[in-house]
């Protein structure tokens, strides 16, 4: 062989005939100069074949090679053999001329997607124009590469030019890398506090951790270019644990200086789970350190979780086990869903703040945020508002008992020194007593819109979904009360019937009975002392008459204080109109007091005021839609009247049993011994009958006791009982179908195994095959084609396998795994199918199709099928073996 034959299998790729990378930088530095300066320009492209190791496991690398030469040849009709090389497996670089190079890419992409017959790959391209600055071949090859990555994961043909935006990022890429360590140990890295403020005391209950790298080079790096790059690294853990290492320091300083503390939060990225045993090493820094594990907060984002669900799930509960609470982090933001809610527990829900901003001129927005805190209430978390930056923002939060506000409005992130200096020169907002946060807590959860109906409107229609009753929240101490919170109503109400009230944030018990009566002032004492909710009428010093509802929220284990909320019901501003007309207003106050009863308890009918001894009786009907159920609007002997009513309106099947137990007689023995008397029956309205209940109940007021009896529309509620029950039915009937394939699911199985162990037991005479299967190469289907991709791929192996074994009953078990239970035909017939589905497992691997790992166990006298099972997982497990290997 002749030595130039020689230096071209040493300088040429073997495969694509491309110099090698040391020839092919020569011939680009030739190509630089000689084009330097004559006006068409030079470029450097890099191309990447995007998910070539799952083309080669699907086709066999004989097929992959053929298309990296299919490649090759285009490659050489846009830009020549020479100026093309192969660096690795299915990476090319490329040296051209960058006049009209824009378009001589578009149609080298178009005609890309035509390669190997269409068997072809996405491409990503990466290119560095030597307008941006003449440079050697290997500096403009790492630049195109930049720009290639810069592309991402996108899963088709993509073309970036490098930029000096790139540039930049790029070396700050490399230089966060390189001074990582050395920033935490000068002290460039510094760990700042944003202070989390409780609504209910306006004390700060909690501190978030977070970062400032003010570098002596480069200035200030924003913190989340930092977590970006280090997550990108995998090394985010190190400055995690940096910043833990520091709240721990700052922690028992606090302590030792004789300050509260509160607990402190640090933000968790996702690669810190992936680099290191996180929930562990936190662990052992916090008990090393002697701070409670209940003053650290663990922070993570959704997207964190998203990633990987079933493992970030079982370390939350890792952190949740042992004490450390878990926040989730900036919901709201992108693409967040109450889905993961519904899944995983989290101490404290913080609203991102695309929603705060929104407040003040989205009444959409509020509403949004006013149901996202009631449902995380109702899930038992509390909630966190960032980027709180306005007064009305606050105020507004703090009505609808966001608990916990954050933001520039309360306070800028500081540093350990500058919280300490801002307590010497008492310009401190002041630590939250740790024993008085579930107090505190308890206060600032209530909703003081909370109420689903309005004061204002003869109709008492939800004139606006914030226009609702005054309701205040009070605490009341031996020496008088203190104003908490108010919603709007409150204050509008107090600003007309009390000017100045509200600037007097406490008021005496002398100033309580002075000014607004001692009906309040014994009411008040009365709820504080036994906790029971109760209605009072206050005769006020303007001879108004206010109708109030109070009950007692919590009470401080510190100081004794009792928290109070109050409603104004109603207001009566005329003494002389009430003297005039007082039973119609007492009758119009009943009627509106039992509509609000009803809007939050039941959908009454009718309900009726009887005195037990003369019988006597007045009624308010609370639904005109059915007048002639009931009696006239007062009158006597009332028993035998709803008794000769009754026998009209109740349903003929009804009647005997309505008839015998409606008894004044039984109805008070009812009351007596069980508290209430309950009968449920059908009443016949516009010629159908409908489900309906009457209720009574016994009540002391002023005048004496007064039995109540309330009839209630239960129809619609019935209605919805027997069709939730028919549904029930229905899905049970699919709940054993997997949703993807249609075959029988997992919990099917399960049920299925039960019912062969039971027959097992009684010693019945069986003949059963286990068949095991799964699914060869789904994660890289899944990796680098995506989800879909690889849902298809599922779906196409349950095909085959159903085709084989058409006789038998097929489950899908986990994500790609099945199994048959074989009998009759289909057991009989084992060997014989077993060989099919060896042979069309051949011809997948030939041909590109689902490859399928199988193994099948008879049973032989096993005490469980479970035991059948596992022959049967180990034979496909050696299947699975042999066919990676023959791949």
């Amino acid at each position: 062989m002749s030595m130039e034959k020689i230096n071209e299998k040493i300088n040429y790729d073997h495969l694509t005939g491309f110099p090698d990378m040391n020839r092919f930088f020569e011939l680009a530095e030739d190509f630089f100069e000689s084009n330097a300066g004559c006006g068409i320009g030079s470029a450097m492209l890099f191309m990447d074949l995007c998910g070539m190791k799952a083309f080669n496991q699907r086709y066999g690398y004989t097929e992959g090679d053929r298309l990296i030469r299919e490649v090759a040849n285009l490659l050489v009709k846009y830009f020549g053999k020479e100026g093309c090389c192969r660096t690795t497996a299915d990476h090319f670089t490329v040296y051209t001329y960058s006049k009209d190079l824009g378009n001589r890419l578009w149609e080298f992409v178009k005609e890309f997607r035509t390669v190997n017959d269409g068997r072809t790959l996405p491409v990503r391209i990466g290119v560095y124009d030597f307008k941006q600055g003449r440079v050697g071949a290997a500096i403009a090859t790492d630049r195109s590469k930049i720009a290639c990555d810069s592309c991402g994961n996108i899963f088709e043909s993509t073309v970036r030019f490098f930029d000096a935006k790139m540039l930049k990022k790029f070396e700050d890429r490399t230089y966060v890398f390189e001074n990582l360590d050395i920033a935490m140990a000068e002290g460039w890295i510094k760990v700042h506090y944003q202070p989390i403020i409780r609504t209910s005391n306006g004390r700060v209950c909690n501190e978030e951790a977070l970062v400032r790298w003010t570098d002596p080079e480069k200035g200030n790096f924003a913190p989340r270019k930092i977590i970006s790059i280090l997550n990108e690294a995998k090394i985010a853990y190190k400055l995690d644990l940096f910043v833990l290492d520091e709240v721990l320091k700052k922690l028992k300083r606090q302590s030792e200086e004789g300050l509260y503390v509160v607990p402190n939060s640090i933000n968790l990225s996702g690669t810190d789970f992936y680099s290191c045993d996180i929930v562990e090493e936190i662990r052992k820094r916090v008990d090393d350190s002697g701070v409670d594990r209940g003053n650290i907060v663990i922070e993570i984002t959704e997207s964190v979780i998203l990633d990987d669900k079933d493992y970030m799930m079982a370390q939350i509960e890792r952190f949740r086990k042992l004490g450390f609470s878990v926040w989730l982090d900036d919901f709201g933001k992108a693409n967040s869903s109450t889905n993961i809610l519904q899944q995983i527990h989290f101490d404290v829900i913080k609203l991102d703040e695309t929603f705060i901003s929104k407040i003040e001129n989205n009444e959409r927005s509020k509403i949004i945020i006013t149901e996202l805190v009631r449902l995380a209430s109702g899930l038992g978390s509390e909630t966190v508002a960032e980027g709180v930056e306005t007064v009305e923002q606050a105020e507004f939060l703090d009505e609808i008992g966001c608990t916990r506000l954050q933001g520039y409005y309360f306070c800028d992130v500081v540093t350990i020194e500058q919280i300490f200096r801002r307590y010497k020169e008492g310009k401190q907002i002041g630590f939250e007593n740790p024993k008085e946060s579930e107090y505190y807590s308890a206060l600032g959860k209530v909703n003081l819109y909370d109420m689903s109906f309005s004061l204002y409107g003869d109709d008492e229609k939800l004139g606006s979904y914030f226009n609702t009753m005054p309701m205040f929240i009070i605490e009341v101490s031996d020496d008088g009360t203190k104003l908490a919170r108010g919603n709007k109503s409150f204050r509008d109400y107090t600003n007309i019937h009390h000017p100045g009230m509200l600037s007097k944030r406490f008021i005496t018990k002398a100033e309580i009975n002075g000014n607004i009566g001692s009906d309040f002032l014994n009411a008040m004492e009365q709820c504080s002392r036994d906790g029971k909710p109760t209605i009072v009428d206050v005769r006020e010093k303007d001879k108004g008459v206010a109708h109030l509802f109070i009950r007692r929220i919590a009470i401080n284990p510190e100081s004794g204080v009792v928290a109070l909320a109050v409603v104004i019901l109603s207001y009566i501003d005329n003494d002389l109109e009430l003297k005039h007309k007082e039973a119609l207003e007492r009758i119009e106050q009943e009627r509106k007091t039992y509509s609000r009863i009803t809007a939050l308890s039941g959908n009454y009918i009718c309900v009726y005021t009887v005195d037990p001894v003369t019988d006597h009786f007045v009624q308010v009907v609370l639904d005109n839609r059915f007048n002639e159920v009931g009696l006239s609007g007062e009158g006597d002997a009332f028993y035998d009247q709803v008794i000769e009513r009754g026998s009209k309106v109740v349903y003929v099947e009804d009647k005997s049993m309505f008839i015998s137990s409606f008894t004044k007689e039984n109805i008070l023995d009812e009351i007596e011994g069980k508290g209430a008397f309950v009968l449920r029956i059908r009443m016949m309205f516009d010629g159908e009958p409908r489900f309906t209940c009457i209720r009574a109940a016994k009540i002391e007021e002023k005048d004496g006791p007064q039995i109540i009896v309330g009839i209630i529309n239960e129809h619609e509620q019935v209605k919805k009982e027997m069709e939730y029950a028919r549904k029930l039915n229905a899905a049970r009937s699919i709940a054993n179908i997997d949703a993807l394939t249609g075959v029988k699911n997992k919990h099917a199985y399960i049920e299925a195994e039960e019912q062969l162990d039971d027959r097992l037991r009684n010693n019945e005479d069986l003949e059963f095959a286990l068949v095991v299967f799964d699914l060869n190469g789904l994660k890289e289907i899944n990796d680098n084609f995506g989800h879909q991709a690889g849902d298809r791929y599922i779906k196409e192996g349950c095909s085959q396998i159903c085709k084989i074994f058409q006789h038998s009953p097929v489950y899908r078990i986990g994500g790609d795994e099945f199994v048959v239970i074989a009998t009759n035909h289909d057991y009989h017939n084992l060997d014989a199918l077993s060989a099919n589905f060896s042979a069309l497992n051949e011809k997948n691997m030939e041909y590109g199709g689902v490859v399928i790992a199988m193994g099948a166990a008879r049973y032989n006298g096993e005490n469980k099928v479970s035991e059948v099972f596992k022959k049967a997982d180990d034979l496909m497990y050696e299947n699975k073996k042999y066919l990676k290997e023959s791949e």
